[in-house]
C-alpha cells in the first residue's frame, strides 16, 4: 500500500487534500471528486530516466513508523478513489454530478425549492423542468426537485424565472459526504456506556447510507429501514453498517434499542458514498414520523437553505439532532448540518485522547468523542476499525438518547451529559474539543 501511496504522489506531482473527499471552497483546494474531470493526458507520466521504484522508495520505506504508515492511509484512500475514477470503475454513470463554481458538489442544474402547495405556474416555464415534487408533513414543506436550462443556471437567473411563483426557499440540490476513513489495525477497540441515565428503551433514527441488518451484531435490537433512492442508483451498505454497529453496542445490554434508518446514500465509488439534499429531506421527512428522540446525521456538505429549514422544524418538534463536524481539517471553514445551531456537532478523539488531525475544528465543535480506530460493523457480517468524526457521533448520538431529559433542548448537550464529560484542551469550551470529552469504556 505505501509503495503505491508514495509512487502516487510522486507521479501526480500536485499536493492533494487528505480528506476523504470532503468538499471545501475553491480557495482552500478543490474537492477530491473533482479529479476525475481530469483527461488521462493531465496526469504527468514518468521521466524516462526515472530510477526503478525499490531505489526510489527504500530509502523512504526503512524509516517507516507506524504512526507515518497510519498518516499516510488518508492519501492512499484517496488516491484509489481517483484511480478508480479515471480507470472508469465508478458507478457514477448514470448520476451526474458537478462542480459548481464556488466548489460544491451538486447534482448537475438541479435545484430544491419549497413553494405553496398546488402552485402550477411552474409547469409553464419552457427552461424548467420539475423532476419531482412532493409535500413532507413532518417538515411541513412541499419540496420541488428541479432541473433548468443551462442559462439560468445560478441563483439569480433561476428567482427572475420563477417570478411570480410563491417560493419559500430555493437552493441547488447539493451532494452530502458521509465522514468516515481508514483506521489502523492496532489499537482499535469497542466503546459502551457504562449507565442509561434509568431508560430502558429508546428510538433512535439514522441518515445514512443502508445497513445490513443481517449482521449479527445486530441480532439484539430492532432494525427498521426505508430506502429513499431512486430505482437505479448504487447501494453501499458500508457506511451505515459501521454506523449503526456503533449504536448497537454503545448502549448497556440491559436498554433496548429500536433504529430507523433512513438509507438515503448512493455509493459513488468503493470508498465514498453521497446523497442530494432531496434524498435527504425525504430521509428527515420519514425519521421524523418515527417518532424518534434523536437523529444521527454522520454527513457533511455545505450550507443549504432547504436542509436548514428542514432540520428548524425536526429540532421545533423536540427532536435531538447529532452530526459529524467533517473531516477536512482544522483549518477548514464550517461544514453542514453541524454548524447549524440546532444540531449538536461532534468531533473525534482516539484512546489518548487526543484530537483526531483531520476534524474540522470551530464554533460548531459541541462535544468530542472515540472516533478512531473504533471496533464496529462490516457490511460483510464481519467487524473492523474505522475511523472519523462520523465513528464518533454516532456514540454521542446513544449518549444524547440516554442521559436526555424533558426540561433539555434539543439542540444543546443534556445537562445530565455535561456532567460527565473530561474537559480536554483550554479550560472550559474550545473549537477543538467543544464542552469537553465523552470518555467511554
Amino acid at each position: 500500500m505505501i509503495y503505491r501511496t508514495l509512487l502516487s504522489i510522486a507521479l501526480f506531482g500536485i499536493t492533494l487534500s487528505v480528506s476523504h473527499a470532503q468538499l471545501l471552497p475553491t480557495n482552500v483546494i478543490r474537492p477530491l471528486s473533482d479529479i476525475r474531470d481530469l483527461q488521462p493526458a493531465t496526469i504527468r507520466p514518468p521521466q524516462p530516466n526515472t530510477p526503478p521504484l525499490a531505489e526510489l522508495l527504500s530509502p523512504v520505506t526503512e524509516h517507516l513508523t507506524p504512526a507515518l504508515e497510519q498518516a499516510l492511509t488518508p492519501i492512499d484512500t484517496a488516491l484509489t478513489l481517483t484511480a478508480n475514477t479515471i480507470n472508469g470503475q465508478t458507478p457514477l454513470a448514470d448520476i451526474n454530478e458537478a462542480i459548481t463554481p464556488e466548489g460544491q458538489l451538486v447534482l448537475a442544474r438541479e435545484w430544491v425549492i419549497y413553494v405553496e402547495e398546488n402552485d402550477v405556474a411552474l409547469s409553464n416555464n419552457h427552461s424548467i423542468e420539475i423532476l419531482e415534487q412532493q409535500y413532507l408533513a413532518a417538515l411541513q414543506l412541499w419540496a420541488v426537485r428541479l432541473k433548468v436550462a443551462p442559462h439560468i443556471d445560478n441563483l439569480q437567473q433561476l428567482k427572475n424565472s420563477l417570478q411570480g411563483v410563491a417560493i419559500k426557499g430555493v437552493d441547488r440540490n447539493h451532494v452530502y459526504l458521509t465522514q468516515a476513513g481508514a483506521a489502523a489495525a492496532t489499537g482499535a477497540h469497542q466503546v459502551t456506556l457504562s449507565q442509561c441515565h434509568g431508560k430502558q428503551a429508546l428510538r433512535i433514527g439514522m441518515l445514512d447510507s443502508a445497513i445490513n441488518a443481517s449482521h449479527p451484531v445486530f441480532a439484539d435490537i430492532s432494525v427498521t429501514e426505508s430506502v429513499f433512492l431512486e430505482a437505479g442508483y448504487p447501494v453501499s451498505q458500508a457506511h451505515g453498517t459501521a454506523v449503526a454497529g456503533i449504536l448497537s453496542q454503545a448502549l448497556p445490554e440491559e436498554v433496548s434499542l429500536k433504529l430507523f434508518n433512513a438509507a438515503s446514500f448512493y455509493a459513488r465509488n468503493q470508498v465514498s458514498q453521497g446523497a442530494s439534499v432531496f434524498h435527504l429531506l425525504k430521509g428527515l421527512n420519514w425519521l421524523g414520523s418515527q417518532q424518534v428522540e434523536v437523529i444521527n446525521m454522520s454527513l457533511t456538505g455545505p450550507a443549504n437553505v432547504m436542509l436548514e429549514r428542514a432540520l428548524k422544524s425536526l429540532y421545533d418538534s423536540g427532536i435531538s439532532l447529532v452530526a459529524a463536524v467533517g473531516n477536512a481539517g482544522p483549518a477548514a471553514p464550517p461544514l453542514y448540518p453541524a454548524a447549524y445551531e440546532q444540531v449538536i456537532g461532534v468531533t473525534a478523539i482516539d484512546a489518548n485522547r487526543q484530537i483526531y488531525r483531520w476534524a474540522n475544528q470551530g464554533a460548531q465543535v459541541s462535544i468530542a468523542a472515540q472516533g478512531v480506530s473504533v471496533v464496529t460493523a462490516r457490511g460483510n457480517n464481519e467487524m473492523g476499525a474505522e475511523t472519523g468524526t462520523s465513528m464518533a457521533a454516532p456514540l454521542v448520538s446513544a449518549a444524547v438518547g440516554c442521559f436526555s431529559a424533558t426540561n433539555d433542548a434539543p439542540g444543546q448537550l443534556p445537562a445530565f451529559l455535561r456532567q460527565q464529560l473530561t474537559d480536554l484542551g483550554a479550560p472550559g469550551w474550545d473549537p477543538v474539543f467543544g464542552h469537553g470529552a465523552l470518555l467511554l469504556n
